[in-house]
């Protein structure tokens, strides 16, 4: 498991109206930040406290040792806080982990967070104009973050549109060209006649032409045989009238 599966968890978990989630939230600002909290919830309720919960996240067993080892650092910000959390993934912790008496434990699985330590009640101190820059650069920071990722998924819908559009206009072409490349291969099947790049198409077009003219003298005029008793017709009358012209010059 990553850090990120436990934060996007903890999403989940503290949502708005009635928590405020924060990451990576310093003691102060500047030179006075000497220790970062991995997240901060607040509750938004003044019937609940406004309690504010901190919350460091672990997913190693290396890094939740050097944590148990020196727990004193956690104090920068945690004097400032109702509660105190180690998120891990299920399993980290163990029963010989010393887990400071009033630190709690939330477990991680499937992306839900369960407490299987409940964290005791700690005397928070009043927080200080230093502590309240901190949270409220983090609170920007996430407005920015939010704002970039509306912008990656408006590009994302926007790449996604014109990759469909791109894949019908594709598929359409393939399909006219196949239908083409069919109607060719059954013109050549047809007529004997293939077409490449060599091929003289005005001669071709000449010779479909003269086809579909001899096509229509023989559906307008009942077919050849009638076409032939025509021109036996024309030369037997050409053949009578040239002998009279012969007479009348005599």
């Amino acid at each position: 498991m990553k850090a990120s599966d436990i934060c996007a968890a903890l999403r989940e978990r503290y949502q708005q109206p009635e928590w405020s989630l924060f990451f990576e939230v310093g003691s102060g600002t500047g030179g006075n930040c000497r220790r970062h909290a991995d997240a901060l919830a607040m509750n938004m309720y003044p019937s609940r406290g406004l309690s504010i919960v901190g919350m460091e996240i672990k997913v190693s067993r290396g890094d939740l040792k050097r944590e148990l080892v020196n727990p004193d650092k956690a104090e920068e910000i945690a004097r400032y806080c109702d509660e105190w959390y180690l998120v891990v993934p299920k399993g980290l912790v163990r029963e010989d982990d010393m887990i400071p008496t009033p630190w709690g434990v939330m477990e991680c699985e499937d992306g839900k967070l369960r407490i299987t330590k409940k964290a005791e009640r700690l005397p928070a101190q009043p927080v200080t104009k230093e502590f309240m820059a901190a949270v409220v650069r983090c609170a920007g920071r996430v407005d920015a973050e939010t704002l970039q990722n509306a912008r990656n998924e408006a590009y994302r819908e926007q790449r996604e549109s014109y990759e469909r559009r791109l894949k019908d206009e594709v598929e359409r072409r393939t399909k006219s060209f196949e239908e083409l490349k069919q109607q060719l291969a059954d013109f050549e099947k047809a007529t004997g006649k293939s077409i490449n790049r060599y091929t003289d198409v005005e001669i071709l077009a000449e010779n479909i032409k003269l086809a579909e003219n001899i096509e229509i003298l023989y559906r307008r005029y009942g077919g050849l045989q009638t076409i032939r008793g025509m021109m036996e017709d024309f030369l037997q009358k050409t053949s009578e009238i040239v002998p009279l012209k012969e007479a009348g010059q005599q």
